[in-house]
C-alpha cells in the first residue's frame, strides 16, 4: 500500500516474498514502479475509495503512508490533516485484513515534537488490532541502502501467531 516506486516491495522480494497487490495514487511514480517491476499491475485508485475486499488476503502488508504531514519540512500536523489521516486508513486495513505481519515506514519527523503524540496514538491503534508492535529509527545506509536516510520502521506481528514483538537486526 502507498507503494511509491516500490522500495519496500523490492526489499520484500529480496527477502523471498512475492507482491500480489500494489496501490499507488500518485500517477507520477507509477511508471517508475512499473519499470522496476516488469510492468506489474498497479491499482491507481485513491485507497480511500478501494473496497477492502479488492485487496487480496496475504501473509503481510507493507506500506509507506504519505509522509508530508510528518516531515520536518512539512506543516507538522501529523495525523491531523488529510494526508496524515491516511496512516489511519493503513491501520484500518490492517485491522480488516489481519495479515500475519505488517511493515510501515515513514520519516524521522514522526518521532519529533508534537507529532510524537500522534505517532504514539497510531502505535496504540495497531496494538489494538491484535499485534505486537515494534518501531525503530534507522539510518538505511546501515542496512545496505546507498544513501544516508533516516526512516522510522514499524513492524507488527499478529499476537495469535507470534509470541513476542519483532527484534530489529543491529
Amino acid at each position: 500500500l502507498f507503494t511509491g516506486c516500490g522500495a519496500l516491495d523490492l526489499g520484500m522480494s529480496q527477502a523471498g516474498f512475492e507482491s500480489v497487490y500494489a496501490n499507488e495514487y500518485d500517477k507520477r511514480v507509477v511508471s517508475a514502479y512499473k519499470r522496476n517491476f516488469n510492468n506489474a499491475d498497479v491499482d491507481v485508485r485513491d485507497l480511500r475509495l478501494v473496497d477492502p475486499s479488492d485487496i487480496p488476503q496475504t501473509r503481510g502488508i507493507v506500506g509507506s503512508p504519505p509522509c508530508q504531514s510528518w516531515s520536518a519540512a512539512g506543516a507538522g500536523r501529523g495525523a491531523l490533516d488529510s494526508r496524515g489521516r491516511l496512516f489511519h486508513l493503513y491501520c484500518d486495513l490492517i485491522k480488516i485484513k489481519q495479515p500475519e505481519f505488517f511493515i510501515a515506514e515513514n520519516v524521522a519527523g514522526m518521532l519529533q515534537g508534537k507529532k510524537l503524540e500522534s505517532f504514539q496514538y497510531l502505535i496504540g491503534l495497531l496494538q489494538g488490532c491484535g499485534y505486537h508492535v515494534a518501531y525503530k529509527l534507522v539510518d538505511c545506509a546501515d542496512y545496505g541502502v546507498p544513501q544516508n536516510r533516516e526512516r522510522v520502521f514499524i513492524v507488527g506481528l499478529r499476537k495469535d501467531i507470534f509470541e513476542s514483538e519483532f527484534v530489529f537486526p543491529e
